[in-house]
């Protein structure tokens, strides 16, 4: 009975701690891009004066606040715990359930859990939330910082499934049309070759994987060699979708995305369509190991939490974070040296997690019980 009684207070001063924590940092990090992106969401509004451009703005950050937590969850869980621990050791909550002979280990039993709880929820929202949300934060994105109805990607070059050099100026994602289209092409003779060009191409078809159709161009053309060496032009007014496939394209502009925020099914098909681009491999494993900072961090932090009798929470608080930003500037700079190549993807997402959790072990089997 006891134990339990220990469980829901502790559990429910972390709780506390961790949802203040949650909606000060969290909320911080929208005021501050939302006022450093003022001068965008006004120029949206004379852009687009048929949409409601703060509603847009409330919905993308609402939207966003999903993706802000992922990168922050683990400072929040540190800091949290952190402030748990001091306030109880400052008034002096601490000693008086040791001398009933608990151990500290046990005291932080709770938080631990929550921790536990907190690296479910990362993993969880990652994998299948994101995918869902991602799109919708592009969308008012778009709207909201750049005055566009549609998710529009510019300057496209790819090579496609033919190995033709695909060239679009613009592509509308929502309306599948693109501008300044040009495909490029080799022919297996010397001097053979192949050019399409389009001031214009729309998507005749379902917009669905695998539907059949074709692109209706403007000012479509195609030129090649003529049988005197001379370039022959033809007008051509479709492009079939052998030539180009919408599904290719939209494969081809994902990876092209931020993809800093893809789920682990979707960074681990891009891994395998692109095993020399070594930052899917990184961001794949860094999103692993970045979860388990809520509990490695704690071992790392927590033996700082008992030191500090005659000091203010706030100290505890500000040792928490000064150690939070060191974890994440040394994770940071080891994943851009995975990402260039210059060390193994594996062990640049891994090597900052290993080190900060061995000593962390050895502080936390320090603490005085």
């Amino acid at each position: 009975m006891r134990g339990r009684l220990l469980d829901r207070y502790v559990g429910r001063q972390f709780a506390f701690s961790w949802i203040v924590w949650l909606v000060f940092m969290v909320g911080l990090m929208i005021i501050f891009d939302f006022f450093a992106n003022m001068d965008d969401f006004a120029e949206a509004a004379e852009k687009l004066p048929q949409i409601s451009i703060p509603r847009v703005v409330v919905e993308y950050y609402l939207v966003n606040s999903v993706f802000v937590f992922l990168q922050i969850a683990p400072f929040i869980t540190v800091t949290a715990a952190m402030f748990t621990v001091t306030r109880m050791v400052k008034y002096n909550e601490v000693v008086p359930i040791v001398v009933t002979g608990t151990s500290i280990y046990r005291i932080l039993v709770p938080i631990f859990f929550g921790a536990g709880l907190a690296t479910v929820l990362m993993v969880g929202i990652r994998e299948l939330s994101l995918p869902s949300l991602r799109p919708l934060k592009e969308r008012l994105h778009q709207i909201a910082f750049e005055g566009e109805a549609e998710r529009v990607k510019q300057n496209l070059f790819f090579l496609d499934s033919e190995g033709r050099l695909v060239s679009i100026d613009k592509y509308y994602s929502i309306s599948r049309k693109a501008k300044g289209v040009s495909l490029f092409s080799l022919g297996k003779l010397s001097g053979d070759w192949e050019r399409i060009v389009a001031a214009e191409a729309v998507w005749a078809g379902k917009r669905k994987p695998g539907a059949k159709g074709f692109w209706r161009l403007v000012k479509g053309r195609r030129m090649g060699p003529g049988p005197a060496g001379e370039i022959h032009v033809k007008k051509i007014d479709r492009l079939s979708k052998k030539d180009l496939d919408p599904d290719f394209l939209a494969k081809e502009i994902k990876k092209t995305r931020e993809f800093f925020d893809f789920s682990y099914s979707e960074l681990a098909e891009l891994a395998r369509l692109r095993p020399d681009f070594k930052n899917y491999q990184v961001l794949l494993h860094y999103h692993v190991t970045f979860p388990l900072a809520n509990i490695l961090l704690l071992l790392l932090t927590l033996p700082f939490g008992f030191n500090f009798e005659r000091r203010s929470t706030l100290e505890g608080v500000i040792l928490a974070i000064m150690i939070c930003g060191l974890y994440m500037v040394l994770d940071i700079a080891m994943r851009n040296l995975g990402g260039t190549k210059v060390i193994n993807p594996v062990v640049s997402a891994w090597i900052v997690p290993i080190v900060f959790g061995s000593a962390g072990v050895v502080l936390f089997g320090s603490i005085r019980t």
